[in-house]
């Protein structure tokens, strides 16, 4: 899928100006957030706001701030990601609802939630709750488990672990790897924390392997546009 997103990527970079390309751009930052490739990731949303500035298109303005938001988070700039969590919930405020927000708003109740704004977490995590149970398809309900796992936690609730594992569980069934890895992060904090050493460094070893798995998707893709890349240029050559 990276793949194919880099390729209508470049096609689109020489195609007339569209909101096709920031499209573009968005998927692949999203792809890449899920490979773990999170600086590629950035860098492409900013690039796709920029670009978006010239369209009318209030759903993907939420949908590239998104992928920001998460790709900030997982760079650790939180800083940034409250500005974009900020935005962008000014700008849902405005939009009908969607099933696709419900991934926007689980971000930004971490976002929150990472700096003790429990009421504007708690309020994302509510969103999320009402799309999960009106469009309860593909990854909803994981979004909405991990909104409400995130308040959790930031409130240091005595059900915090819980809810964590459960996301933890819901998102490694569906695949749903940057959950994963947040999740367990998270949960090996919480044990450490209490001098649980077992839990925690069982958490960590969950953690290693969602790791793993991503960096492995991450370098099948380049390893495979490298090649491509390659052979390009030898055919250029030769010709």
């Amino acid at each position: 899928a990276i793949v194919c997103l880099y390729e209508a990527f470049d096609a689109l970079r020489r195609a007339d100006p569209s909101p096709h390309l920031p499209t573009a751009m968005s998927n692949l930052a999203a792809a890449l957030v899920t490979v773990g490739d999170l600086a590629a990731a950035r860098e492409l949303a900013e690039q796709a706001l920029d670009l978006l500035a010239a369209f009318n298109n209030p759903q993907l303005f939420l949908y590239v701030r998104s992928n920001l938001m998460e790709s900030q988070l997982g760079l650790g700039l939180p800083g940034e990601a409250l500005a974009t969590a900020e935005a962008m919930m000014a700008d849902l405020a405005q939009n009908d609802r969607r099933a696709a927000q419900n991934h926007y708003v689980s971000v930004a109740a971490e976002a929150f939630a990472v700096h003790g704004r429990i009421d504007e977490a708690r309020h994302c995590a509510r969103i999320s709750d009402d799309i999960a149970r009106d469009y309860p398809a593909a990854f909803n309900e994981v979004h909405a488990a991990w909104a409400n796992a995130m308040v959790a936690y930031a409130s240091s609730s005595d059900d915090a672990a819980a809810l964590l594992g459960r996301a933890a569980r819901m998102a490694d069934e569906k695949g749903l790897l940057p959950v994963v890895c947040k999740a367990h992060a998270r949960l090996c904090s919480i044990h450490a924390e209490g001098r649980r050493w077992q839990e925690a460094y069982e958490h960590s070893q969950r953690l290693l392997a969602a790791e793993q798995r991503r960096l492995l998707h991450r370098s099948s893709a380049k390893y495979y546009l490298l090649r491509v890349q390659h052979e390009l240029f030898e055919a250029r050559a030769e010709r």
